[in-house]
Formats: structure tokens, C-alpha cells, sequence
């Protein structure tokens, strides 16, 4: 729980004039500078699920002020969420918002690109994304290809890794036992080598 919430503050601190290395500093080393920098860099690459609900994407606050007026009210008051859906709290600082939340709010502000300013897409998000947050989504989706990484693959990634982790300790536990590691265990072009999406 207290590293979520540690995540958490790191992600705000994203956009701040702050290094990694300073913010890993000011966490107490909490959070060390290769971790802020990789969170800060997924952050940079926004995950953008392809399925998102047409209902989600295209909220927009009734013009006679009827119904919810904040995305995160919309939210909580649509109801049929995916397993795993979960929002940080607005009274809970660091609490943090779920992958697939954040996949919803991300296709939700990406599609408000242009249509208004990015405090007021903040704003509208009733906490859950802030300016700075908005700016760099917003310029996943300046970039094109439907922006950011769609979460599929970023799963993906995530899992490469952690077989190419699997394999360097595997590889590293050998050393000094006669030599190197022998792979048995079939394809090796299927063998992930090195951190290849790091």
C-alpha cells in the first residue's frame, strides 16, 4: 500500500522542474532515480485501450447541468466497469488509479484534443488527471498512431521484460559454477536478449 502510494506522488511529480535523481532524493530514496525514470517514461508513452466504451470516450457534461458534471462522477455513477477498475481517491494523496481507469480517462482526455484547454480538461477530469498529465497525452496523440501505447502492448512489454529479467538471473547464478548457462530449451530466437523495450 505505502509503495502505491509513493508511486503515486512520483507520477504528480511528473512535469514538475524536478530530475529524477532529485526526486529519488527528496522520496528519502523511497522510490530510487532508475524507477521514477521508468515511470516517468511510461507516463510519457500514455497506454490507450483500443476497446474503450463510446459512452466513456465521448462524456461531455450536460449544457443544462443536469447529471454528473465531472468525469470522475460520470464514472462512478456509470456502473458495468471492468474487473480491476479502481480511481485514486480525491481525499487520499498518492493514492493511485488503476491501469485500466487510467486507459479510460487517458481515450477520454485524448479525444478532447483540441476542443478546449488543458486546465479545463483537468478540471472536468474531477482529479483524475492533471494539467501536466493532459499536455504530455496530449502530445502522444500530436504524434499520431493513435497515440501512446495501447495497453495490449505494453502488457506485452512487461512481460518480455520480465522473462529477459528471468533469464539474466538465470544466467547470472551460473557464472562461476564451470561457465556460462547452456540454453535447452528449444527456439532460441524465441529467447528474449538483453532488455530489448528498455
Amino acid at each position: 500500500m505505502a509503495q502505491e502510494w509513493i508511486k503515486g506522488w512520483v507520477e504528480d511529480l511528473h512535469g514538475e522542474k524536478m530530475t529524477p535523481a532529485e526526486v529519488a532524493k527528496l522520496s528519502g530514496d523511497l522510490f530510487g532515480r532508475s524507477h521514477v525514470s521508468e515511470l516517468w517514461h511510461r507516463l510519457e508513452r500514455p497506454e490507450i485501450p483500443e476497446d474503450v466504451p463510446g459512452d466513456v470516450v465521448g462524456w461531455r457534461p450536460a449544457p443544462d447541468g443536469t447529471g454528473p458534471q465531472t468525469f470522475r462522477d460520470f464514472l462512478n455513477m456509470r456502473g458495468d466497469l471492468p474487473a480491476g477498475f479502481t480511481l485514486k481517491s480525491k481525499d487520499r494523496p498518492g493514492s493511485i488509479t488503476s491501469v485500466v481507469a487510467q486507459g479510460w480517462i487517458n481515450a477520454w482526455a485524448g479525444k478532447l484534443h483540441g476542443k478546449m484547454p488543458q486546465a479545463d480538461v483537468a478540471e472536468l477530469s474531477g482529479g483524475l488527471i492533471n494539467k501536466s498529465q493532459v499536455a504530455v497525452l496530449w502530445g502522444a496523440v500530436a504524434r499520431g498512431a493513435g497515440a501512446g501505447v495501447p495497453v495490449r502492448v505494453a502488457e506485452e512489454a512487461e512481460a518480455a521484460r520480465a522473462r529477459s529479467r528471468a533469464l539474466s538471473r538465470h544466467e547470472n547464478e551460473g557464472e562461476g559454477e564451470g561457465g556460462g548457462v547452456v540454453w535447452e530449451g528449444g527456439d532460441l530466437a524465441a529467447v528474449p536478449v538483453g532488455n530489448v523495450f528498455g
